[in-house]
């Protein structure tokens, strides 16, 4: 062959390269810049507790409803000199002084009041024997993303404790953390209802278009937080747009959280509620939380979780309302959830879970009471994930055991509740009674593989996962449906109790009601 014909075969075998390549990328983009027209939605649908104007926040918050009025002691220090707008310096080192002289104080602690105003700050860190008290008409304000960025030190909590004791955050005042100034664009802004025909891989891909994440991988703030710490109260507060974790509580016992408000963008990627992590005897109740990723989370990164109750609490989480993970190192046992209310506004779809129990790496979550919960637009009422998830350190897989939920009441949702161990270890004893669930009503388009979830399930644990083929990467992969409509379950043994589950398709849905698939498909 001579080098002429050489040269023309390597020529047509770069063209045909080429054009694959192009190909490829025509599809993957076509796929990524997915238009959803107006005409392929229900549209927005008037709920108890509607969008902003922007449609980033809750309007309609029933702050009176939450506020409980909490007495200023005769006895306190009140903070002088204060200044409004950009003196978060000054502000911060007069807040900060009579903290240190009050802890100081030869009878050991008291009340710190910042009267009313509006003031900025930076970071301040109490200390044993403080309560801090923030008048009804005052509002702190965080430091902006630009403020932040060019900070020589940063700070990792607005107001903080670390290995401290009996302190108290009160007043009735309200918290700002700025958080929307830490976020980009999202690429659509226009807000994702449920679609006329639902379709897992649109309304995920949609879902993630609406998503807001931080301009760079700095870290942000969060806006209260504790550390070792015991006997501790956070009340009657008004929290605002937090950048990171709006509360907390990490290794820390005696914890009292009630009469709270949380209202965060629903769309900044990592803004949660209350976070509770390897913590002991913690009682969370009559909260309102409005935020974009997990409501109230129970975490075991570095110390068991034991003893948390969560009561009379109204949540809308567009990740998952109420969580168990999904850093689970250490054990997590005895937790009971009561009297909750979880929603979606204005029918928003969000892709979300109302109730997750989730063991990734290594946790053995046990003890888990649940009951009378009310969800709405909720997309799937519950997830109990077992996985696999493990550091090379670590080889044996948790355990999900001794979990019953009852009296669980869903409406519009757009998902099944699904049940799954992993491979190496089941899921057991486990009780569902008296469930009554309803889908939104609309045509359907499913796409169901057999034995796709036996390969699934091995990163991350999220609704849309659960009836996906590839793990934790969502952008431009396949998406596969659960084959039934209320509950599904793999990798549970005979201990899974099913009373009085009643759930009511999509018109067109010709599913079961419940599948176990290892009676379908049998053990792989």
């Amino acid at each position: 062959m001579n080098k002429k014909k050489v040269i023309i075969i390597i020529l047509i075998c770069l063209i045909v390269i080429a054009s694959a390549i192009t190909f490829s990328l025509a599809i993957k983009n076509a796929k990524s810049s997915l238009t959803l027209k107006s005409t392929e939605t229900l549209g927005r649908q008037e709920t108890e507790y509607s969008l902003s104007e922007n449609g980033l926040h809750i309007s309609s918050i029933p702050f009176d409803e939450y506020e409980k009025k909490v007495s200023l002691p005769k006895k306190h220090v009140t903070v002088e000199g204060l200044l409004p707008n950009n003196n978060y310096y000054s502000n911060t080192e007069l807040i900060q002084k009579a903290i240190n002289e009050l802890s100081k104080d030869e009878n050991g602690g008291g009340t710190v009041y910042i009267p009313e105003g509006e003031y900025y700050i930076t970071s301040i860190e109490l200390k044993d024997n403080i309560t801090l008290y923030i008048d009804p008409e005052c509002t702190l304000y965080s430091i902006t993303n630009l403020e932040y960025s060019s900070m020589n030190e940063k700070h990792s909590s607005v107001i903080y404790a670390k290995k401290a004791k009996n302190i108290t955050v009160t007043g009735g005042g309200t918290i700002n953390g700025w958080g929307d100034t830490f976020a980009g664009d999202a690429e659509v802004s226009e807000p994702f209802y449920a679609l006329k025909s639902f379709n897992l891989y649109t309304s995920v891909i949609e879902s993630e278009k609406r998503r807001l994440y931080p301009e760079s991988d700095a870290s942000r703030p969060d806006l209260i937080s504790f550390t070792n710490c015991e006997n501790i109260s956070v009340s009657s507060l008004k929290i605002c747009s937090s950048a990171a974790k709006s509360i907390a509580f990490s290794i820390c016992k005696n914890i009292k959280a009630e009469n709270i408000v949380i209202d965060n963008n629903l769309y900044i990627e990592g803004v949660e509620g209350i976070i509770l992590d390897g913590c002991t005897n913690a009682d969370v109740k009559n909260c309102f939380i409005a935020t974009a990723e997990s409501g109230v989370s129970i975490k075991s990164t570095k110390r068991k979780s034991l003893n948390v109750t969560v009561s009379n609490c109204e949540i809308s989480a567009f990740n998952c309302c109420f969580r168990i993970g999904d850093e689970t190192n250490y054990n997590i046992q005895k937790i009971t959830v009561s009297d909750c209310s979880f929603f979606v506004p204005d029918r928003i779809c969000a892709l979300n879970t109302g109730l997750s129990i989730e063991s990734a790496d290594g946790s053995k979550v046990s003890e888990v009471i649940i009951s009378d919960i009310e969800m709405n637009g909720v997309s799937s009422p519950l997830l109990i994930w077992l996985g696999d998830r493990l550091d090379l350190e670590k080889k044996e897989v948790g355990s999900i055991h001794d979990i019953d939920i009852k009296n669980i009441k869903s409406t519009n949702i757009e998902l099944p509740c699904v049940i799954t161990g992993c491979k190496a270890k089941s899921v057991y004893n486990i009780s569902l009674t008296d469930f009554d669930l309803s889908y939104r009503e609309s045509d359907e388009d499913l796409d169901l593989k057999g034995d796709s979830l036996t390969k699934a399930l091995s990163s991350y644990p999220d609704i849309a996962n659960v009836s996906a083929k590839i793990g934790k990467t969502k952008e431009n992969s396949i998406f596969y449906s659960v084959p039934a409509y209320g509950l599904f379950l793999r990798y549970t043994e005979d201990s899974i109790n099913v009373d009085n589950f009643n759930c009511v398709p999509r018109k067109c849905n010709q599913l079961e009601m419940i599948v176990n698939q290892e009676n379908i498909l049998g053990s792989d």
